[in-house]
């Protein structure tokens, strides 16, 4: 495969776009595991935020994966926790500096400004040829759907 989707997701909204786009793309899937689970609950919750927002980063690991390199292209997909890049993915970005791929980023969120932490995204990943935001209470079904198949095309036409 010359195709890998990295995903990091706690609630399970980032897993289900990553899984659909590797099983669209017949690519690589691979979760970014933080190393020291997180605890659950409102406590979990406060702190993830507090993290992120904080710009702090966990040790990680991609479910056995050491290097990008092989990889012609790289679609990382995030959530947005406290208006920022969480901890794990902050971590990805810095670890494995993807240099010769292309790269896309797709992230979705419940509904903070994107003006807010797009900029963030895009000072972690400045090689991303495309970043696409899904608003999860702003976007209908339908404009969702045509965002993430436009990932899909601009993927398959790469």
């Amino acid at each position: 495969m010359d195709t890998l989707v990295c995903y990091y997701s706690r609630s399970g909204h980032s897993k289900a776009y990553a899984k659909r786009l590797a099983k669209e793309l017949h690519a690589d899937l691979r979760e970014i595991v933080e190393v020291q689970r997180r605890f659950t609950g409102p406590i979990g919750f406060l702190k993830a935020g507090y993290d992120s927002k904080n710009e702090k980063k966990r040790s990680i690991h991609l479910s056995g994966l050491t290097l990008l390199d092989s990889f012609k292209t790289v679609i990382v997909v995030s959530p947005v926790w406290a208006g920022n890049v969480p901890p794990a993915v902050r971590e990805f970005a810095f670890t494995y500096r993807i240099r010769s791929s292309d790269l896309f980023v797709l992230i979705n969120h419940k509904g903070s400004d994107p003006e807010g932490f797009l900029p963030k995204f895009q000072k972690l990943f400045p090689k991303a040829e495309r970043m696409t935001v899904i608003t999860r209470l702003k976007d209908s079904e339908e404009v969702a759907e045509q965002k993430f198949l436009s990932v899909l095309e601009q993927v398959r036409n790469k």
